[in-house]
């Protein structure tokens, strides 16, 4: 059986179209960032006496691609946020 998205009853609803797109931008710049490899998960500083270490969290691509279709069916771009993948018998 199959659902279709509505965007009335999303976990993203209620938010306005700017929200979203700005939060759409921001998906998609982390995906590049971390497909191509820039974005550093740790960032080491040292001098002048002192050691100071950030650790950025890695979110993995298909949650990260998840969320970004999500955002996509939200805005109308795409129809459906994810397909189901199974064995049909």
């Amino acid at each position: 059986m199959a659902c279709g998205f509505d965007p009335n009853t999303s976990i993203l609803a209620g938010l306005d179209g700017d929200t979203l797109r700005t939060m759409l931008r921001d998906a998609q710049t982390a995906m590049g960032r971390f497909a191509t490899g820039a974005q550093e998960q740790t960032v080491v500083v040292t001098g002048g006496g002192q050691h100071r270490e950030v650790t950025f969290a890695k979110t993995e691509l298909a949650t990260l691609t998840q969320w970004i279709k999500l955002l996509q069916a939200q805005l109308g771009i795409i129809s459906q946020p994810r397909r189901a993948i199974g064995l049909s018998f």
